[in-house]
């Protein structure tokens, strides 16, 4: 069984999170949509339809949306990366134009 480093703790608690916040939202969205009556402790079966249908069409556009982001993703890092090398050879091109004033000041 691997250990748990602080990364893999980080790791687990941020998706943890992120489920939660998934879920409350799910729940909030849904409830807000499909439940009309506060009057009984159960939900009618108009409403368990509602609830059933809306649960099934968020996790199917979570899905949709996370792979079309992991489609997307490789793409995204790629071009940071290529700006932070482009902004890192600006910085060096410049410290190098740059005359200290020692050297520019006549002898």
């Amino acid at each position: 069984m691997p250990l748990a480093t602080p990364d893999n703790v980080k790791d687990a608690s941020r998706n943890f999170k992120d489920f939660m916040r998934l879920y409350n939202q799910l729940t909030e969205t849904c409830f807000a949509v499909c439940v009309a009556d506060l009057g009984s402790r159960s939900l009618t079966a108009p409403e368990e339809s509602c609830v059933a249908h809306c649960a099934e069409k968020n996790i199917r556009l979570n899905n949709r949306t996370m792979e079309i982001f992991m489609e997307l993703q490789p793409a995204m890092l790629e071009k940071r990366r290529k700006e932070a090398e482009e902004a890192f050879a600006l910085m060096e091109k410049s410290e190098a134009d740059a005359v200290p004033a020692t050297e520019a000041a006549p002898s």
